[in-house]
């Protein structure tokens, strides 16, 4: 139950309720979780009101107090571990459903997350937070669409976002309806000082200023906890200088606390200069589906700390490897996944392997411990998706084998083709390189 006043929502009831369409639910996946120092087994159980009766799920036998609902037919369905299956509808298809979910114990609840829900008109996102003290994560970015331009949801239960537990919010503009006032419009109540985790983004920021859709109220006064801090690229103007405030908020730059920095499908064509004012306790630097790169940064030697970066379907990423590379002496690993693939200009990929190859072999020892700079690397340079489209990408050339003059710790002999480079860097300096071999 939901109570309003005056069209506000001034109190959301005991138990989550959804509006839905479809001949089953859930479209995507719902997990509850009950962690340290919590951690207690619950029950769940959910009226489908489609004629039968509630249907009760147990967290007992899952690793952790987590229970996770799945679409029906998802591949990891498996009831002894608390990995359940939804249901389909025994009235079928049927507009307008609500479909209530109760808890034996909310407050035993410390996280919520959601994926691919969809919901069958606008509404109010009825989950009873305030019955959740105990509360440390909630996510639903991406995974409350409607079908339609827009998301459904029009409020929240605003006792989210001041828990005294919560530390990680993954919620987007992506979930709201257009009329709803959390949409293109980062409202204050977001920004929680406990807050260690942050991701946020979809449509409404595009075509406004930073300061016009509140987006520097990110910053390292109101959020001095934060160490993640994801966004995604709809949620701005993307460009590499959107009202000539550069590509993102020159507020974020003050995190000083900050571990993960992440963002997808922005429109920038190279990673920002800016990136570099950063706090330098970054360790890991995240670039998704950003597919306008085509440059590096002009420096990132202020990332000192940086040991992982990640460029997934990146697909103009350029092969070259920057001079400034040789100061983040922690970087250990690099995710490409995707970015080379088949129908990208012929031999990119093998250009991105001779240019690592003179990077490693300039700037690290041929022998020693795998945690002396650029030793003991780590690159995927195989499909961003190795299950359903493996032979998506670019198949280096040559035979995988020892070159011409080769011996372990004294010469790297003579290789001809990247797939001896590869060797060589795995054999000689402790590298692990995945790649598509076929």
């Amino acid at each position: 139950m939901i109570t309003r006043f005056k069209n506000k929502v001034m109190q959301f009831g005991g138990n989550i309720s959804f509006i839905v369409s479809g001949n089953h639910f859930p479209n995507g996946a719902i997990q509850f979780v009950s962690a340290a120092p919590v951690q207690k087994n619950f029950t769940v159980s959910i009226n489908y009101n489609d004629g039968t009766e509630p249907v009760v799920y147990s967290s007992l036998g899952s690793t952790g107090k987590v229970l996770n609902l799945y679409n029906p037919g998802h591949v990891n369905i498996n009831p002894a571990t608390a990995n359940y299956s939804g249901k389909v509808f025994s009235d079928g298809n049927k507009n307008d459903r609500i479909v209530v979910i109760n808890c034996s114990d909310w407050s035993v609840i410390t996280g919520i997350s959601m994926s691919g829900q969809l919901f069958s008109k606008t509404q109010s996102l009825g989950i009873p937070f305030r019955l959740m003290r105990n509360l440390a994560g909630f996510g639903a970015t991406n995974g409350l669409g409607g079908g339609g331009a827009y998301a459904r949801i029009t409020d929240i239960d605003a006792a989210l976002f001041s828990l005294p537990a919560l530390r990680s919010l993954s919620l987007g503009g992506s979930s709201f309806e257009i009329t709803s006032r959390y949409y293109g419009y980062l409202q204050p109540a977001f920004i929680n000082p406990n807050l260690t985790s942050l991701l946020i983004g979809g449509p409404g920021y595009t075509g406004k200023s930073f300061t016009a859709a509140n987006l520097t109220a990110i910053n390292g006064v109101a959020l001095p906890q934060l160490t993640s801090f994801s966004f995604n690229g709809g949620m701005i103007g993307g460009n590499d200088n959107g009202f000539g405030e550069g590509p993102f908020p020159v507020e974020w730059t003050t995190l000083n606390k900050l571990l993960v920095f992440g963002c997808n499908t922005t429109a920038w064509t190279s990673i920002p200069d800016r990136i570099n004012s950063m706090s330098n306790t970054l360790t890991n630097l995240n670039f998704t589906y950003c597919g306008q790169i085509v440059s590096w940064a002009n420096d990132l030697s202020n990332l000192v700390n940086l040991s992982t970066l990640v460029l997934t379907r990146c697909v103009n990423f350029p092969t070259t490897v920057p001079g400034y590379i040789a100061s983040l002496t922690k970087l250990k690993n690099l995710n490409m996944g995707g970015v080379f693939p088949v129908n990208r200009q012929a031999g990119a990929i093998d250009a991105f392997i001779d240019n690592w190859y003179a990077f490693v072999v300039a700037n690290a020892a041929i022998t020693g411990a795998n945690a002396l700079p650029f030793r003991g690397m780590v690159f995927d340079i195989r499909s961003e998706d190795i299950v359903n489209i493996p032979d998506g990408v670019q198949i280096p050339t040559g035979v995988y084998q020892a070159p011409a003059g080769f011996v372990s710790g004294v010469s790297n002999g003579t290789p001809g083709s990247s797939l001896e480079k590869i060797y060589v860097m795995e054999v000689q300096y402790g590298h692990i390189w995945r790649y598509r071999t076929v």
